[in-house]
């Protein structure tokens, strides 16, 4: 008798264990969707930066691309366009063009990064794809502003924070028009 309760024992045992361990991986399973859950509900409150630090848990767990995606997104609605230029290159570096809006949130994340070149490129790649004629515009204005850069000067402000006069006026051409001034601060 005393043999038979031991296996009955370390059946029930284990039957317990392996209850608990599904119990267990369904709840992780559960969380992870009722996270995902709660960062949309944060995004479409536009709480982005809330939104943020959740979808940051919730890809940490589980490499999924839309996840990825809604990073870089809140990023750019956030208007922290360095960090939605970093996760949207992580979405699309697999990919020659994808025609969804993020594409063109990359592209504009590139250019107000200063990443002027890989701007050109998306700007052009959507007007090659999507035939988008903001899109060729754009790369137009910035090709032509990045090949014809001659002139370049550097400021660098104390700690005083003192101010600088940015002044175009000496590269005025009466006959040209219309004219575009692009500044470049290297912060977005």
């Amino acid at each position: 008798m005393r043999k038979g309760g031991s296996i009955f024992t370390t059946v029930t045992v284990r039957y317990i264990l392996s209850g608990f361990l599904f119990s267990l991986f369904s709840f992780t399973g559960h969380s992870q969707k009722q996270a995902l859950i709660d960062a949309d509900n944060l995004f479409k409150e536009k709480r982005y930066s809330e939104a943020i630090v959740s979808y940051r848990k919730i890809y940490e767990k589980k490499k999924e691309r839309p996840t990825l995606l809604k990073i870089a997104d809140c990023n750019f609605l956030n208007e922290n366009y360095p960090q939605a230029q970093k996760y949207y290159a992580e979405y699309f570096k697999d990919s020659i063009y994808e025609n969804i809006p993020q594409f063109a949130n990359y592209a504009k994340s590139s250019k107000l990064s200063g990443k002027l070149p890989l701007a050109i490129r998306l700007y052009q790649k959507m007007f090659e794809i999507a035939k988008d004629e903001n899109a060729k515009a754009e790369a137009e204005l910035y090709s032509y502003y990045f090949e014809h850069i001659t002139y370049n000067q550097l400021f660098d402000l104390d700690a005083n924070n003192n101010c600088i006069t940015l002044d175009a006026s000496e590269s005025i051409d009466s006959a040209a028009a219309p004219i575009n001034y692009v500044w470049d601060f290297g912060d977005g």
